[in-house]
């Protein structure tokens, strides 16, 4: 029923260097889901009950919203909200990889 609701995203690392943006309970059911392949946890199964139940309708998407963090969280997977990104792209172009 909630699955495309929209709240302020929040930021996880799914893998070294790559940050995923989870803005909807469709995103956050998505990488749950995908997490469990990797190993689930107590906060992982609350996360995802939490999921599940805010898009039936039987709670509030804020609270699914806060279970996911507190998941993220605890599993070093959060990015804080005040990080600055900056993109690093790599040059190569002739000479042995110096710039001239």
């Amino acid at each position: 029923m909630h699955n495309l609701l929209a709240f302020k995203h929040v930021v996880v690392t799914a893998e070294v260097g790559d940050k995923r943006e989870i803005s909807s309970l469709s995103d956050m059911i998505e990488f749950l889901t995908e997490w469990a392949k990797t190993g689930e946890s107590k906060t992982w199964e609350i996360a995802m009950k939490a999921c599940n139940a805010a898009q039936s309708g039987e709670l509030d998407p804020q609270v699914a919203r806060n279970a996911f963090i507190a998941f993220a969280r605890r599993s070093k997977i959060l990015v804080p909200e005040d990080t600055k990104y900056i993109t690093v792209k790599p040059s190569v172009a002739g000479f042995g990889g110096f710039a001239m």
